[in-house]
């Protein structure tokens, strides 16, 4: 008689129970969008409460730790990195970028200020390795070095200097050299709206479905970035159309050389749509060609946003430093040098920080410390109190200030003259 093994239910591995995790919260943002779009205009606030929408995320640290917060629908990357340098119990710096991380993809880049963080997190759900995906939550400086110190971004050769304008109180034909039409770049474009001239240069660009990289001559026309046919030409007739800028999204390509055979290890991709099929690779021969590359697609995409996110990242920055000042004013009005808070109120004592918390507890204590036992007088043998428990009680109870006889300034300034005689 023939016998039959049992088959045994395998338990899903934790990798699994991530994937599906990371499935039914993009499953709940897309049902709860949709029904928000097809809405119903009469429905009460209980309804769109019950509609918003809210995931936990991790956002990973240099150290590899990470914190989890409670990201909203609209929350946006300046509000997370707020929230997080709360969290993290650093200073808000304007240089804290949120780093988003396709690992599956070797792709990394900094998210905008004005970008909505959990429309990034949706897109993962297209990738084959979402679980693998994460946040990051480090500085850049690299974000608005841009506008501080935009030399380092723009080799002259990279520009081309035949399409700026010259000033009007220059003569003509003063900006016919590189260094000049970058002296004017520089000048005029991050302190306005000037318009980004054409940057020009040599890519080495992955041809579609092969693994081979291919060395052409690119040119980014406004927010058209075009290949040559033909040699280093920029003839229309010879410039092929290679991507629309204001549709796609800059990554860096991480291990370039080791996982994608580039000739270097400065290439970067460009994903034009919401999908992560058709990516297009690209490198250059030194970091610095991939920097003004990149600085140039997000002034082409994204220019205008991105000078209000420096400007306002500028106040946030001053008002914190502003906020700061006035605290170490404010403790140093309040405490002594040589001297540090203390707050005696519960069963152990502690050292406050806070220069407010420590003047509301100095406020406080004047109030509390005012007893209304009566002043010890006579000798100290006669105390009842100091005869019962001898001179292990302290001889603080024998004295005007114990007892709010004094005020408490004049207590501290009567122990600092006569040092601690009584014990």
């Amino acid at each position: 008689m023939p016998t039959f093994a049992k088959s045994k239910s395998r338990s899903p591995t934790k990798d699994e129970l991530a994937a599906l995790k990371n499935h039914l919260i993009v499953m709940s943002l897309k049902v709860k969008r949709f029904l928000r779009m097809r809405g119903d205009s009469n429905s009460d606030s209980d309804q769109e409460g019950a509609l918003a929408v809210m995931v936990m995320l991790n956002f990973y640290n240099n150290d590899h730790s990470f914190k989890n917060l409670l990201v909203e629908e609209h929350l946006q990357a300046r509000d997370v990195c707020h929230l997080l340098a709360m969290k993290n119990h650093i200073s808000e710096d304007k240089s804290w970028a949120i780093v988003e991380h396709v690992k599956e993809l070797d792709l990394e880049r900094s998210l905008e200020d004005h970008e909505v963080v959990l429309d990034t997190f949706e897109e993962w759900s297209t990738c084959e390795c979402p679980r693998e995906n994460k946040f990051l939550f480090r500085k850049d400086f690299r974000k608005y070095e841009l506008f501080e110190n935009p030399a380092q971004f723009f080799p002259s050769h990279m520009i081309d200097a035949s399409k700026i304008e010259s000033p009007k109180d220059e003569p003509l034909g003063i900006l016919e050299t590189s260094e000049k039409a970058k002296t004017v770049l520089l000048q005029n474009l991050f302190n306005s709206h000037e318009k980004l001239p054409d940057i020009h240069g040599l890519l080495y660009m992955r041809e579609p479905g092969k693994k081979t990289w291919k060395k052409m001559f690119f040119c980014l026309r406004g927010s058209h970035f075009f290949y040559s046919s033909k040699g280093a030409s920029k003839d229309p007739r010879h410039l092929v159309q290679f991507a629309d800028v204001r549709h796609c999204v800059g990554y860096l390509l991480l291990n370039a050389k080791k996982n994608h055979g580039a000739p270097t290890d400065f290439a970067f991709v460009l994903k034009c749509k919401t999908g992560w099929e058709d990516l297009k690779y690209l490198c250059a021969d030194e970091e610095s060609s991939r920097q003004c590359w990149i600085a140039s697609l997000r002034l082409v995409k994204s220019g205008k946003q991105l000078r209000e996110n420096h400007r306002a990242a500028k106040n946030r920055e001053s008002l914190v430093r502003t906020q700061d000042h006035s605290d170490e004013h404010f403790r140093h009005s309040i405490v002594s040098k040589g001297r540090v808070a203390m707050d005696y109120t519960g069963s152990s004592t502690r050292v406050v920080d806070d220069p407010r918390e420590a003047f509301a507890i100095s406020v406080s204590e004047e109030h509390e410390w005012r007893k209304k036992a009566p002043v010890a007088s006579g000798r100290l043998s006669s105390s009842p109190t100091v005869r019962k428990a001898g001179i292990e009680a302290g001889m603080h109870l024998a004295q005007p200030w114990f007892f709010g006889g004094i005020s408490r300034q004049q207590s501290v300034e009567f122990i600092t003259a006569q040092g601690l005689v009584d014990g």
